[in-house]
């Protein structure tokens, strides 16, 4: 696969690699430590027992999506000037019974381990009084089908696959990719029950790598879902009120640290903060905060080992470290790892002020039973990389005028009605879709040609997975030929596409076949077919059966929906 080089980008792309300084091995008592010459890193070895952690996270750096936003340090704020109580922890509500504190063990995996966590946190707030206590998710299954996918169940991505470069257990992750992407397809989120942590995690050797075993889990479990994604926000540079509005509203938020423990942790009162490092390399869920939480808890001398805190190699004397760890005011967020019971039963408390929340990037999960829609229909079964196009054109990024398409045939063997559709939104700024669901197509190469059945509208505000009721449910026959087109009436989107090609961390085979996905230029009459490309869109249709006959259908010229929007910004 010959690799392609994005250039059309307003903003370039991050790669995400994984290299030994972003995969760290972190001991559960003592560690031995080496700085290095030039600057304050850390190499964690494994502690006196045998016994390792790793944390398991790629790193996406800023600049990810479409369009720069402004970004700066998380302001702080005093508790007068929000709405929010001065301490909030998710753990303690009632509905959040039976959520556990799990232990990733030898697995890079702490990404995987995050979002099944949120997912729990998530389904539980708004599912307790009606279902009771949330069942748990198995971290092992999104991690292994993430990497060892298997076709749809309506056969519509077979073929396409993202191989990680380095394994599919050593690769680690991020809740960005396996969240923005790998969700959306409805595989990954089974119970736990089903699909053991410990099929996986007993098999991971003290170099974390697969020890040779037959597979963990059988393939027919790559779509057995017990809770599929609604929706899903990645929010970079979050700032405090927005940080805890997530957490009200969704149970909990994925968040990123950088977990150099021996320099940023108080052991006694397991209060974290990174007072020098901007980077990450762990995946946690954010469940709570406490705005009093005192800044002299952070205060430490000594790293894990007991030894002097050093930076370049300089040790620093007791008031020098004080001084270095202490905060510049109170506040903390209340984290919870997956480590097992390691520190507070599994909890410990990330300044306000800390280096690696100062850009902090979030991810929230709204979840849905899996039993809400019966069928997905998409034609992006990758899960990494965000690729332009050929010859700088019909990248990912929309213009003011112009359309997107994805065109499904009805293969369920019987008539549905499609009710929602979803798409990946991978712009930072307000973007405005219009949506319009044809049936009965005339031209297979014209997703406009047929009868315009349902509408609907957003605005997303971040880059996200985005799942839309349509204004009434379109009836579609068995066998019968239907579209989602969106539109984009005020100002270039950034909808997520798919392409095949190799980053640093996949090798991503996209394999599209015509008449599956289109473009159509703001002054073009002519649908430009993407597989000319080998690509299509991340546009989707969710769909349940129905005994309910479709009628005669007459195809009539739709009106424009471009008046649902006036053509200026909100």
């Amino acid at each position: 696969m010959r690799k392609k080089k994005n250039l059309s980008l307003l903003t370039k792309l991050t790669t995400f690699v994984l290299t030994g300084s972003m995969t760290f091995g972190f001991g559960m008592t003592a560690y031995a430590e080496k700085a290095s010459e030039d600057d304050n890193t850390t190499i964690v070895e494994e502690d006196g027992n045998g016994r390792k952690e790793v944390t398991g996270l790629i790193p996406v750096k800023t600049n990810v999506y479409h369009r720069d936003r402004s970004s700066s340090s998380i302001p702080m704020l005093s508790s007068a000037d929000q709405s929010f109580p001065s301490r909030y922890r998710a753990d303690e509500q009632e509905w959040a019974e039976g959520i556990k504190v799990k232990n990733q063990g030898n697995g890079p995996t702490c990404w995987a381990f995050s979002i099944t966590t949120c997912a729990e946190y998530s389904y539980a707030k708004e599912t307790y009084e009606k279902l009771g206590p949330v069942k748990e998710i198995s971290p092992g299954h999104l991690v292994y089908f993430s990497c060892n996918r298997q076709p749809d169940p309506l056969g519509n991505t077979d073929g396409d696959s993202s191989v990680p470069i380095d394994g599919w257990i050593e690769y680690g992750g991020h809740p960005f990719i396996g969240g923005l992407e790998f969700l959306s397809q409805w595989s990954g989120l089974c119970l736990e029950e089903k699909a053991p942590y410990s099929n996986i995690n007993d098999h991971i050797t003290d170099q974390g790598t697969w020890d040779g075993s037959p597979d963990p889990y059988d393939a027919s479990l790559a779509y057995d879902d017990y809770v599929v994604i609604e929706k899903m926000d990645y929010k970079e540079s979050a700032d405090q009120n927005e940080i805890k509005d997530m957490i009200m509203k969704y149970g909990a938020v994925g968040g990123v640290v950088n977990m150099d423990t021996e320099y940023y942790m108080n052991f006694d009162t397991n209060a974290f903060y990174n007072f020098n490092d901007s980077d990450i390399n762990h995946g946690v869920v954010i469940i709570g905060w406490d705005d009093d939480y005192p800044r002299e808890n952070f205060t430490h001398t000594k790293d894990a080992n007991g030894d002097p805190l050093r930076i370049n190699r300089r040790i620093l004397s007791d008031e020098e470290a004080a001084e270095l760890t202490t905060p510049a005011g109170n506040g903390a967020w209340i984290v919870q790892n997956s480590w097992g019971d390691y520190l507070d039963h599994g909890f410990f408390y990330v300044s306000y002020y800390s280096e690696d929340m100062s850009n902090c990037c979030v991810c929230s999960y709204d979840m849905m039973g899996a039993d809400t829609y019966k069928y997905n229909f998409f034609y992006d079964g990758t899960v990494s990389g965000f690729h332009s196009l050929d010859d700088d054109v019909y990248d990912y990024s929309t213009q003011k005028g112009t359309k997107a398409a994805n065109v499904f045939i009805n293969t369920t063997g019987g008539n549905i009605t499609v009710d929602a559709v979803g798409f990946t939104n991978m712009d930072a700024d307000p973007a405005h879709y219009n949506i319009c669901v044809y049936t009965d197509l005339q031209d297979p190469n014209d997703p406009e040609s047929g009868l315009l059945a349902a509408t609907a509208a957003v605005v997303p505000e971040n880059p996200s997975i985005q799942t839309v009721k349509l204004d009434k449910p379109v009836l579609v026959g068995e066998g019968e030929r239907y579209s989602v087109v969106l539109s984009f009436p005020v100002e270039e989107c950034a909808l997520g596409v798919e392409k095949s090609g190799e980053d640093s961390s996949y090798i991503n085979t996209a394999q599209t076949e015509p008449g599956q996905s289109f473009f159509l230029g703001a002054e073009s009459d002519h649908w430009i077919d993407l597989d000319d490309y080998n690509a299509c869109y991340r546009i989707r249709a969710f769909a349940n059966p129905t005994d309910t006959i479709p009628q005669l259908k007459i195809v009539e010229e739709p009106d424009s929906l471009d008046t649902k929007y006036d053509g200026t910004k909100k």
